[in-house]
Formats: C-alpha cells, structure tokens, sequence
C-alpha cells in the first residue's frame, strides 16, 4: 500500500512539473513586444526602442533630416529624394515594417488618396512587401540601422496638374516592430504585429 502512495506522489510531481514547463513556454511564445512611431519620433517600450529616420540628400550631396513644414515645386522637379530607414535604439533585437501613404490636399482643403499619382524608388532586396506594408527582411540589432526603404518619390505631374491643380502631398509614414526574441526567423511569418494598420 505504501508503495502504491509513493508512485501516486511521484505521478502528481511529474504532471506538476510538466504544468508549470508548458505554461513558462506559453508564456514565451506570446512575451512580444509591438510598437508603431510616426516620422521622427522615438518611442520605447519596455526595452524596445526605434526611430524612424526620414533625411533627404541636398544639393551639396549630404543626407540631412527633412523639414517636415518646407515646402518643396514638384512641378520644378518631380523627383524628390526621401530616404526613410529605422534604427534600433533599444537592447533587444526586432523585425521592423513600414507602411507609407501619400495624402493629397486640395486647395479648398478636401483630401484625396494621391498614392497612385506616386511612385518610390524601392530597395526590393532588403525589404518585401505583403498587405500595406514593407518588411525589413533582416533583424535589425541594437544600434543599427535598416538600409533605406526608398531614396526617391517620383510625382505623376501630367496627371496631378490636370485632375489637382495647386495641390498639397505629404508622406505619412508609420513603423512598427516587434522583438525578434521567441519569434520566428522569416519576417513574414513572426507573431505579434498589432492586427490594424
């Protein structure tokens, strides 16, 4: 009889250990962190940190930030350079995206989707796109920074100066990440985006 208690004990304690090992691997399968930033800000997140960093290349060939407030004759030059990248100002490794979406004003105010009078000069070997967003193909680590997702926006300005004249365009442009700890390898595969654009 006492035998029988004593493998009766023994059974408790495995299935006891064997709990508390599925739930500390539940509970590292779903530890991600998400964040999302707007142009130039830095946000943080437990140990999470990015910025997203918009520049533009002047006319003595240097990257400098852009002014957000400079407006810029897009019927001078329809190609503007934007360079837009994100750096890893955290401790932790993550997968970055970014979504981009070109907002057309009109001179009575009205807005409009002018993304289909745009088209960017994309860097397709490190980035993948996949629903509204580029996926950084690589983990970014602490400190670096992605390559850039565009170098230049080239403006459709037949169709602009004729369905928009005297328009207003600005880049909206969003970044969101999520660590690369516990996830999965592909970027198109990793849990933890947040589900709304």
């Amino acid at each position: 009889m006492k035998q029988k208690l004593k493998l009766s004990k023994k059974n408790i304690l495995i299935i006891l250990l064997l709990i508390v090992i599925a739930l500390c691997s539940i509970r590292g399968i779903i530890a991600f962190i998400t964040r999302s930033t707007i142009a130039k800000n830095i946000i943080t997140f437990g140990n999470l940190k990015m910025q997203l960093i918009e520049t533009t290349i002047d006319e003595n060939k240097e990257e400098i930030e852009v002014d957000l407030n400079d407006e810029i004759n897009i019927l001078e030059n329809s190609k503007l350079s934007r360079l837009v990248k994100v750096k890893n100002l955290g401790n932790h490794d993550f997968f970055v995206r970014i979504s981009m979406n070109m907002i057309g004003k009109e001179k009575n105010g009205e807005k409009f989707d002018a993304n289909k009078f745009v088209l960017y000069n994309l860097n397709k070997t490190d980035w993948i796109y996949e629903n509204g967003w580029y996926y950084y193909k690589k983990i970014v680590k602490p400190n670096e920074i992605t390559s850039n997702l565009i170098t230049e926006i080239d403006f459709d300005i037949n169709n602009i100066s004729e369905k928009y004249p005297s328009s207003v365009f600005k880049l909206d442009i969003k970044a969101e990440a999520v660590q690369a700890e516990n996830n999965a390898e592909n970027v198109l595969e990793v849990l933890g985006w947040p589900s709304e654009k």
